[in-house]
């Protein structure tokens, strides 16, 4: 819990007069009584970034949810479930929320300071600037308005100074971040494949500034996905070219063009963000499952699409849902003894967030769809086939998986099986990533030429195979490992390696030990001197020989073992005699 959002305030609806515990109150008069009270204890530099802090939180929050990253994890107290309203939280942050602590504390609290301090030749981020000395110490300080004066010139300009600082963080990291990804050397120049949507790159990237919100928008929704990415990788995390892919596909998505070209609606750009999510997930569980009841939504059991249409259907329902389930609709005193803060929905931006939490639940689709399927792979080629005492040079490794999705021909026969190639080509937002979390679902029975299943990489289309709990991250792991990764280098063990790898010893110890003779015996020969060439000769060729008995292609001992009908289910037979 290293968030700046810890030594602030939480920003609720709540205040010390009595009435406030029997009426509604405006969302922000609340927040503008919570800053007043705050600012007395507060250093301007603190309120100057919690905007900041908040904004990075959002979009980390939205872009999590936009792909069904894991937002919150269970915590079961050893005493069992506790029944008191203010007992330790059940819910802790996971993905969604850590993804944006890390932003948070390497934009926030790593680079701003130190662009501020170059900024001011070593100074602290407090400091004004030179040229707006004369208002800040102008004279008439003993005057009332000089005063205020002062102080808005003050925060203004502590404002302005930590918006430059931002953005220049922002494209500093993201820089730092993807320059393997996009740079002269990078992943996608290798591949021969865009970074992002043609459409984007040019109306943002080429057309605003370098400070434009829409641009630190884009950078900022792009950091947030990688870390995102990032934070669930699990084994993934050793093979970077294939999370350079993963991340291509998400980035390159529909969902992520229109977030990135929209930006934040106003229900999303919460206040006090990260606080008021836990808070909100751990003091209203009873509530949300009746919601969850009453509309007979499962969020585990939908794909984050679906979810997020079942929140907009659920906010133009929830006026209606409060006074029949009895919603707490109240804002709480801070003396109050009932629920936590941020418990009520006495404002639009918590019922947003209502509805989002009742609707998406907590996540976990990402990592069921996607990264289950290729952690599928790496557990039976690099642990379970080692643990069989199958040779490294008949199963895969995290090398030959980076190496794989380095290949050009190996990415293009992907889209092409995942149907987005022409797209790719194009510069277009296309569907791959939403072709790679149908992998799992049940293949047809029919199979092509070369005897992998027909319906491979086509989307599925009806609602039962659209669940999630459907999919068997098994047939996704068959797809990546019979069609994408490949073997790029095989090596055996044997004596002969070190023939190899002493080559060159070997070669110059008998040449000259054949010249040494030649002159002993043959005392000024040229011609037996000179057959000192046929010891280096056979030498080479013996190392030739030794390579490509160390790296022919042999029988796999395990073939069998790895067959289609041995580790992945196929259909029951019945369905055969359906399609003869």
């Amino acid at each position: 819990q290293t968030s700046l959002h810890a030594s602030y305030k939480m920003e609720t609806c709540r205040t010390d007069s009595p009435v406030a515990d029997e009426l509604l109150i405006e969302p922000a008069t609340c927040i503008a009584h919570e800053r007043s009270s705050n600012q007395r204890a507060q250093p301007p530099a603190a309120l100057a970034r919690r905007p900041l802090c908040d904004r990075i939180q959002n979009t980390s929050w939205v872009v999590a949810r936009t792909f069904g990253f894991q937002a919150f994890n269970s915590r079961v107290p050893a005493s069992g479930p506790c029944q008191q309203p203010f007992c330790a939280a059940q819910w802790v942050p996971a993905t969604a929320l850590l993804a944006g602590d890390h932003l948070e504390a390497l934009l926030v609290r790593n680079f701003m300071p130190r662009i501020l301090m170059e900024a001011d030749g070593g100074g602290g981020d407090t400091a004004p600037s030179s040229g707006n000395s004369n208002v800040v110490s102008g004279e008439g300080e003993g005057c009332k308005g000089g005063q205020q004066m002062k102080e808005d010139a003050t925060e203004s300009q502590l404002q302005q100074r930590q918006e430059a600082a931002f953005a220049r963080a922002v494209w500093e990291l993201h820089s730092q971040i993807f320059l393997p990804y996009e740079g002269s050397a990078g992943w996608c120049r290798q591949v021969g494949l865009a970074a992002r949507p043609a459409a984007v790159a040019s109306e943002l990237l080429g057309a605003q500034g370098g400070a434009d919100p829409r641009v630190l928008h884009l950078l900022l929704s792009e950091l947030a996905l990688y870390f995102l990415i990032y934070s669930e990788a699990a084994n993934l995390r050793h093979t970077p070219e294939l999370t350079w892919f993963l991340f291509w596909a998400a980035n390159n998505s529909p969902a992520m063009e229109r977030l990135v070209r929209e930006g934040l609606q106003p229900e999303q750009q919460m206040n006090n963000a990260r606080e008021r999510r836990l808070a909100m997930r751990n003091t209203l569980q009873s509530h949300l499952c009746a919601v969850q009841q009453h509309l007979g939504h499962n969020p585990t059991a939908c794909r984050p699409e679906h979810n997020t249409e079942v929140a907009a259907s659920l906010a133009a329902q929830l006026p209606s849902l409060i006074l029949s389930l009895g919603l707490p609709t109240t804002s709480y005193s801070a003396t109050s003894a009932s629920p936590a803060p941020d418990s009520s929905l006495a404002c639009p931006v918590s019922r947003a967030l209502f509805c989002d939490l009742c609707c998406h639940g907590d996540g976990c689709c990402w990592t069921d769809l996607v990264v289950a399927p290729l952690f599928t792979v790496l557990a039976f080629e690099v642990d379970h086939m080692a643990s069989e005492g199958q040779e490294v040079a008949h199963r895969l490794g995290y090398d030959d998986i980076n190496e794989s999705m380095c290949r050009r021909d190996i990415v293009r026969r992907l889209l092409e099986m995942l149907g987005v190639a022409a797209a790719a080509d194009a510069g277009q937002a296309h569907g791959a990533l939403d072709a790679i979390t149908r992998l799992g679902y049940a293949p047809a029975v029919a199979t092509d030429g070369d005897g992998a299943p027909a319906g491979r990489g086509v989307p599925a289309t009806s609602s039962a195979s659209a669940n999630p709990r459907l999919s068997d991250p098994v047939y996704a792991a068959a797809f990546w490992a019979d069609h994408v990764f490949v073997k790029t280098h095989r090596e055996r063990r044997s004596w002969l390696a070190l023939l190899r790898a002493f080559y060159r010893v070997y070669s110059l110890q008998l040449v000259l030990l054949h010249a040494t003779m030649a002159y002993a015996f043959a005392p000024g020969s040229l011609r037996a001197l000179s057959s000192a060439v046929l010891t280096h000769a056979v030498v080479a060729a013996v190392e030739r020989t030794a390579n490509w008995w160390l790296n022919r292609g042999t029988r796999d001992t395990l073939q069998a073992a790895k067959a289609r009908d041995s580790w992945v289910r196929e259909p029951a037979p019945a369905s055969k005699a359906d399609e003869g």
